[in-house]
C-alpha cells in the first residue's frame, strides 16, 4: 500500500498515512517520501484462512472497540479527507468511526474469508455495510464480496524499474552475498515461515531432490524473532521446555533432522528482493491455504526467474501460463517440478520470458496506479449511503 501511495500523481493526490503501532515500516514510509503518523487503536477483528479465531483476540477486540472507534472518527473530523482507505479486513472499528465522521471509505480487502461461514458471512456484511467502494486484490477474493457495493479488483503491483531481470555479474554478487556457491542450483522462497506456507512441505521435497543431486541449495527468506525474545517470559518458557521460539527455529529444526543443514540456507529478512531473487534459479510458492494474493509468485516472475506455485486461491489467476503448478501439501510433486525446471534449461527459459511479459501486462506498478486513482474517482462522484453505526 505504501508503494501505491508513494507512486499515486502528487499533483492531484495528498496522501497521509496511519499506522496502529510504531515499527520499521514507518522508516519505510520515510524512505518513500510517504507522510505517515501512529495513531493507536487497539481493536481488530483478526480472523481470515491464514488466522483462526482466538479467545485473545475477540477479548482484545471488545475491550478495545470503543476506544478504537472514537479515536479514528477524531482522527477523520481533525484531517477532513476526501477519501478514507483501510488497507485490510481487520479494521471494522476503524471502519466504524471512519462512517460516523461521515467521510468516504475505500476498504482494501487483501486476506482470503476465513472457513467459518457464519464468521465469513458476518465480515463479509459490515465490510459491504460500511464500504463506499470494496477493492480485493485478487478475482478470488472479489467472488466473497459481490453484491449492491461496487468491487474492483486492484491486483498487487511492483514498479517493473526495480524488479526487473539482472546480468550474471549482478547475480554473482548477490550469491556472494548470501553465502551461495557460484555454481549450484539454487531454490528460493520468500516469506515469513508459517505452516500454511508450505515450509515443511518444502523441506520434506529438498529431502527427495537432494537423494538426487546433493549439490541443491534451498535458501529461505523469512525473519524470526529477535535475540532478545529468549530474555522474555514468553522466550523463557520456551526454553525451559524445549520448545522453538518460532516457527523458523522449528523450520531449523526439521532441516537437521533431516540431515539438510549443508543444503539449506537461512539469509533471514531481506529488504533487497530483486537481488535476493536474482541468486536463484527456481522460486517455489508451495501454500497449503489459499491466500488473498500471492505476491511471491509476481516478485519472481519479474524479475525473470521461473515460478513453481500450488494450485489453490489465486494462484493460476496471477501466473496463468506462467508457472508449474503442483497440488497442494505434495512433496513428491513439489519435487519433481524442481527438478523438472533445473534439468530442462529450455523450459525454464520459456517460462521466465513468459512471466517476465504477464507482470508487464497485468502487475506493474503504473497499472495498478491508475486503476486506484480511478476508484477514488469513483468515490468522490458519488452520493454515499448513509450508514447507522
Amino acid at each position: 500500500m505504501l508503494q501505491l501511495a508513494a507512486a499515486l500523481d502528487r499533483t492531484r493526490i495528498e496522501t497521509l498515512a496511519a499506522f496502529t503501532s510504531e515499527g520499521p515500516i514507518l522508516d519505510y514510509a520515510r524512505d518513500l517520501n510517504v507522510s505517515a503518523m501512529v495513531v493507536p487503536m487497539e481493536s481488530a477483528f483478526f480472523y481470515s484462512a491464514h488466522v483462526p479465531l482466538s479467545s485473545r483476540m475477540l477479548i482484545r477486540f471488545g475491550v478495545h472497540y470503543r476506544s478504537s472507534v472514537k479515536t479514528a472518527e477524531t482522527l477523520v473530523r481533525e484531517f477532513r479527507p476526501d477519501v478514507v482507505h483501510l488497507n485490510t479486513s481487520v479494521l471494522l472499528p476503524v471502519a466504524v468511526g471512519v462512517k460516523r465522521a461521515g467521510a468516504k471509505l475505500v476498504w482494501h480487502v487483501r486476506e482470503a474469508a476465513g472457513p467459518n461461514p457464519i464468521l465469513r458471512r458476518w465480515m463479509v456484511s459490515q465490510i459491504q455495510k460500511f464500504a463506499d467502494h470494496i477493492v480485493v486484490t485478487s478475482e478470488y477474493v472479489g467472488r466473497t464480496y459481490m453484491g449492491a457495493k461496487p468491487v474492483t479488483v486492484l491486483h498487487n503491483a511492483l514498479d517493473g524499474d526495480r524488479f526487473s531481470p539482472c546480468g550474471e555479474a549482478e547475480r554473482k554478487t548477490a550469491r556472494a552475498e548470501l553465502n551461495l556457491p557460484a555454481h549450484v542450483a539454487v531454490v528460493g522462497i520468500i516469506g515469513s515461515v508459517q505452516e500454511a506456507k508450505g515450509h515443511s512441505v518444502l523441506v520434506r521435497a529438498a529431502k527427495k531432490v537432494v537423494q538426487l543431486s546433493p549439490e541443491f541449495r534451498f535458501l529461505v527468506v523469512a525473519g524470526g524473532v529477535p535475540d532478545s525474545y529468549s530474555s522474555t517470559l514468553k522466550g523463557g518458557v520456551k526454553r525451559l521446555l524445549g520448545l522453538p521460539n518460532d516457527n523458523l527455529e522449528r523450520m531449523r529444526s526439521m532441516v537437521a533432522q533431516s540431515g539438510l543443514s549443508a543444503n539449506f540456507v537461512f539469509c533471514g529478512f531481506q529488504s533487497d528482493i530483486p537481488k535476493v531473487i536474482s541468486a536463484m534459479d527456481v522460486l517455489v510458492f508451495p501454500s497449503l491455504i489459499a491466500e488473498g494474493f500471492g505476491r511471491p509468485i509476481i516478485e519472481g516472475m519479474a524479475v525473470g526467474c521461473p515460478v513453481v506455485a500450488s494450485d489453490i486461491g489465486p494462484s493460476r489467476e496471477i501466473a496463468g501460463d506462467a508457472a508449474v503448478f503442483v497440488s497442494p501439501g505434495n512433496p513428491d510433486e513439489l519435487a519433481g517440478a524442481i527438478l523438472t525446471m533445473l534439468r530442462d534449461p529450455e523450459k525454464a527459459r520459456q517460462l521466465s520470458q513468459a512471466g517476465r511479459r504477464r507482470f508487464l501486462e497485468r502487475f506493474e506498478m503504473k497499472l495498478a496506479v491508475g486503476k486506484l486513482e480511478s476508484v477514488y474517482q469513483q468515490v468522490l462522484n458519488r452520493q454515499s449511503t448513509p450508514v447507522v453505526a
